[in-house]
């Protein structure tokens, strides 16, 4: 079986290659970000670690804070009480 990705299975799956995955980023960039310079808006973002380290803890205040508009970790970000991101 070949690395490649058919054009096919790209298309049935809407799959992404590196170079079109930069330029889609870059692309979205121009919608803002949620918090500056660690949550683009129009992005799929992952949370990841090992168990206990506060990841659930972390998602909460991220919420909450885009939403009440106060910064995050010293990140500013976008107040918007209408739309929060989705953890």
């Amino acid at each position: 079986m070949s690395k490649e990705i058919s054009k096919e299975l790209r298309a049935r799956w809407n799959l992404l290659t590196f170079p079109d995955l930069q330029r889609h980023c870059r692309e979205q960039d121009a919608h803002g970000q949620w918090v500056e310079g660690l949550l683009p808006k129009r992005a799929l973002c992952l949370l990841a670690g090992e168990s206990g380290l506060g990841k659930t803890p972390l998602a909460f205040q991220l919420a909450v804070s885009v939403a009440a508009g106060v910064p995050f970790l010293g990140h500013s970000n976008t107040r918007n009480s209408s739309r929060v991101p989705r953890l």
